[in-house]
C-alpha cells in the first residue's frame, strides 16, 4: 500500500516538483524494465526453490534477484525493442491483417449463430435430438424424448418404460441414472445391444 501511495504522491506533485533522483538513468532504466522484472522474478524464484529443494539462502536470493534483473533487461533489449521497431515499420500491414482477422471472426460467429452452432459437425442422429426447431425444450422433451413413455421422470417406476414403444426394432443405448431412465433412440444408427451406464 505504501509504495502505491508514494507513487501517487509523486505523480500528483508534477514533473518540476518531482524529486531530483527520478530523472537519473538507472531509475529510468528500472522503470523501462519494471514490467519485465515483474514477469521474470516469480518464475525464477519458484523454479529455483524446486531446483534447490529448499528455501534459498539470503545469498542465493540476492543472486536470483540479480538474475531476474538481467533477464528483464535482456527481454527489453533483445525482444521488446526489436519487436517495436518491426511493428513500426509494418503498422499498416498489421492494421490490415488485424482488420481481416476481426472480419473473419465476426463472420464465423454470425454463421455459427445463424446455423445454431454448425449442426453439420454432428451426426444426423445426434442433430435430431437437439431442440433446434425453435419450439423450445418442452416440445423437444415431449416429442423427441417422449417424456413419461421413453423418458421416465423421478416419480415413475422402471416398469413404466416400454421396450416396444421406445426401441422398436433398432435399439441404441439406454442411459441409466439414479432416478431416471433415458433411452436414446436414433433410427439411423445400426442395431446395438443395450448398454447400461
Amino acid at each position: 500500500m505504501l509504495p502505491c501511495l508514494g507513487a501517487g504522491l509523486v505523480i500528483w506533485a508534477g514533473g518540476q516538483n518531482a524529486p531530483a533522483l527520478l530523472p537519473l538513468k538507472p531509475l529510468v532504466l528500472l522503470g523501462l524494465i519494471s514490467y519485465r522484472l515483474y514477469l521474470w522474478h516469480w518464475p525464477v524464484l519458484v523454479f529455483a526453490g524446486y531446483a534447490l529443494l529448499s528455501a534459498p539462502t539470503p545469498a542465493e536470493t540476492a543472486g536470483l534477484i540479480l538474475l531476474s534483473f538481467a533477464l528483464a533487461w535482456a527481454t527489453y533489449r533483445f525482444v521488446e525493442l526489436p519487436f517495436r521497431r518491426w511493428m513500426d515499420e509494418r503498422r499498416v500491414l498489421i492494421f490490415r491483417a488485424g482488420a481481416a482477422v476481426l472480419v473473419l471472426g465476426a463472420g464465423a460467429g454470425a454463421t455459427a449463430y445463424l446455423t445454431h452452432g454448425f449442426p453439420g459437425r454432428e451426426p444426423v442422429t445426434m442433430a435430431v435430438l437437439r431442440p433446434w426447431d425453435d419450439q423450445g425444450v418442452e416440445h423437444a422433451t415431449a416429442t423427441i424424448y417422449r417424456v413419461r413413455t421413453c423418458f421416465l421422470l423421478p416419480d415413475q417406476p422402471p416398469t413404466a418404460y416400454s421396450d416396444e414403444k421406445c426401441y422398436g426394432d433398432k435399439p441404441d443405448v439406454l442411459e441409466f441414472g439414479a432416478t431416471v431412465f433415458r433411452p436414446t433412440c436414433t433410427p439411423d444408427y445400426p442395431r446395438r445391444q443395450r448398454v447400461i451406464t
